[in-house]
């Protein structure tokens, strides 16, 4: 009950007490927009080799939820596609877009727990072949845990291994439900796992994504916009508590969650864009329910 309270108390301070001045992503210009999610500013400063102009956007939500409620609910973008690997789309907008493409239905790796990079490429490349008169949104989930890279893999171990643990530990808790952390910022946080483990497999997963980010920057044509939907945090200590925090909750509109990245990259003539009726509404389906909530699971969204 006191953890509910101080974080209420944050959220207030973060979000209520100071005006979302983040940016409409739909409003911005752009023929492509390829979401990495969960990523830190200041780290894809760091690793980016890909090529165009580096600025910085104040995202609309310091979580995922949050993001697309702000930037799409409501709202019709029936000149866009969206393709996903993560089932939160599906859940929260689903009758925002022309179509939304549900790698996560198709392509989920049952191993990693999530939906791979590589995979997030073939049904893009696709989808760009068939449409080439709509906007594109391309929610790759890296460097979003899990962490799909070798070396995270061998000293944080599976993702299998972590799942169970945080579930028992979980189910014979008797404030099962006090916390929402995520998996590994749960660990972190319990000092089960090192910070500098953490970063290391968050920086892999954002090394991983980014080459196959660059397969689609060189098949793209028009104006592309690399981005993240919110950051990460690793302990930062946080007004008025200065208790440390991790991970993305909601409504906790500090820099290190809500400044983005905004790679422009233009390469040849710009695509025409048109609208068209909805090609249908996709409602989630009663029997997907279960699907999507054990797929949140996986990803760390633990209710």
């Amino acid at each position: 009950m006191q953890n509910e309270l101080r974080n209420k108390i944050i959220r207030l301070f973060y979000n209520k007490l100071a005006k979302n001045r983040g940016t409409y992503i739909m409003r911005e210009d752009w023929d492509n927009l390829v979401i990495l999610d969960g990523c830190r500013f200041d780290v894809f400063e760091k690793l980016n080799y890909l090529d165009g102009k580096l600025e910085h956007r104040i995202s609309r939500g310091s979580c995922t939820n949050e993001f697309l409620r702000e930037n799409f609910k409501g709202r019709k973008f029936n000149d866009t596609i969206y393709i996903t690997a993560n089932p939160l789309i599906n859940y929260h907008v689903a009758e925002s877009f022309y179509e939304i493409i549900s790698v996560w239905k198709d392509g989920w790796h049952r191993e990693y727990g999530t939906v791979l990079p590589e995979t997030m490429v073939k049904f893009s490349l696709r989808v760009i072949k068939e449409h080439p008169n709509k906007r594109l949104i391309i929610h790759f989930m890296q460097p979003h845990y899990p962490y799909i890279g070798e070396e995270s893999r061998k000293k944080i171990g599976s993702h299998e291994g972590i799942l169970s643990i945080y579930l028992f530990q979980e189910k014979r808790s008797k404030r099962k439900h006090e916390h929402k952390e995520q998996l590994v910022w749960n660990l972190l946080k319990n000092k089960k796992i090192d910070e500098q483990t953490v970063w290391e497999a968050y920086e892999e997963n954002l090394k991983i994504v980014l080459k196959y980010t660059k397969e689609l920057t060189n098949i793209f044509k028009g104006k592309t916009v690399i981005t993240s939907d919110h950051g990460n945090l690793f302990g930062k200590r946080l007004f008025p508590f200065f208790t440390k925090e991790y991970g993305h909750p909601c409504k906790v509109h500090t820099k290190d969650l809500i400044k983005i990245p905004w790679l422009i990259y233009e390469k040849g003539k710009r695509r025409k864009i048109k609208k068209s009726r909805f090609k249908h509404k996709e409602k989630l389906p009663e029997k997907e329910k279960k699907d999507i909530k054990k797929k949140l699971e996986s990803l760390g969204y633990i209710d």
